[in-house]
């Protein structure tokens, strides 16, 4: 696995400490609205009790989503990691498979063109032979009509 994969807490884009000071705001905000909700009461400030009330509980949403959402970047980092790494993988077997391919595609290259030069010099060489019986069986006619008539022009004169 890659190194993001074995150390999830490795944030490139955020910071946890964003999340952490949420967490801490929110319970901070949550004893802030329970002390000021326990002074309205026993002061008489129904007004500052029930602000009290609204702090405590809006310190406990804030808490609370600052923690959930530090899992679920957590949770949506491990995951875009083990995305990342299954595409280098699959990058690494494509570049493997490409030269591979480009491996067979030569030897099938040099393959043809071993039998194109053996079948192109055996065209040739059968070319020639044929070509130099030819040239002997003319010289042989030609030399042979030749001593004919070498032999009747004696004859005649």
């Amino acid at each position: 696995m890659t190194e993001n994969i074995k150390n999830p807490l490795r944030k490139k884009d955020r910071d946890y400490a964003h999340d952490i000071a949420k967490v801490i705001g929110g319970i901070i905000d949550v004893f802030k609205g329970l002390i000021d909700f326990i002074v309205g009461v026993f002061s008489g400030n129904w007004e500052k009790a029930w602000e009290g009330i609204k702090t405590f509980f809006v310190g406990i949403w804030d808490a609370i989503c600052g923690f959930v959402k530090g899992i679920v970047d957590a949770i949506i980092l491990v995951i875009e990691a083990f995305v990342a790494d299954i595409a280098l993988k699959f990058a690494w077997i494509a570049t493997k498979i490409k030269a591979i391919l480009e491996g067979i595609k030569t030897i099938c290259i040099n393959i043809w063109e071993g039998i194109k030069t053996f079948i192109s010099n055996t065209i040739n060489a059968i070319k020639d032979v044929v070509t130099n019986t030819i040239n002997v069986i003319k010289t042989v006619i030609s030399t042979v009509f030749n001593a004919i008539k070498t032999i009747i022009t004696n004859i005649w004169n």
